[in-house]
């Protein structure tokens, strides 16, 4: 008699895993696992436990029935605006909800050549940052 095995694959929005859902006992399968554009592999779980950011996995030898699963995600930043002051650059960190961030977006300390009165940090200071920035006036 001719035993088979079922591995079942578990969707993700984001991506793809592909390779057989029946196997012949002791038989080898794989899959590969794909992401979609703009989307990226976070994690792929074999019968629940993690085994890494992996394109390829192979049951090898199978005698039971298993499940694959892969983890995809996209980046979504918040933006986080540093601005200038006349001695420090300003800058824009990004954040994304993974934990990824990055650093973009710098302006030029604004230096101290011409300086409103009250010096840096004065509501006229700011509102020179601001018009330097294309940025609404305070009021």
């Amino acid at each position: 008699m001719t035993t088979y095995y079922a591995i079942a694959i578990v969707r993700s929005t984001g991506g793809k895993v592909e390779g057989p859902t029946q196997v012949l006992a002791g038989e080898d399968a794989t899959f590969t696992i794909t992401a979609d554009e703009n989307y990226f592999l976070e994690d792929v779980l074999v019968d629940g436990v993690s085994v890494g950011q992996v394109t390829e996995y192979t049951f090898e030898q199978v005698h039971a029935n298993h499940y694959i699963q892969a983890v995809f995600h996209t980046h979504v930043y918040t933006a986080v605006v540093t601005p200038p002051t006349c001695t420090e650059a300003g800058y824009t960190t990004y954040i994304c909800t993974c934990g990824d961030t990055y650093v973009a977006d710098e302006v030029p300390a604004l230096g101290h050549k011409g300086s409103p009165p009250g010096g840096c940090g004065s509501h006229l200071h700011r509102r020179r940052l601001y018009r330097r920035l294309g940025m609404h006036r305070l009021r």
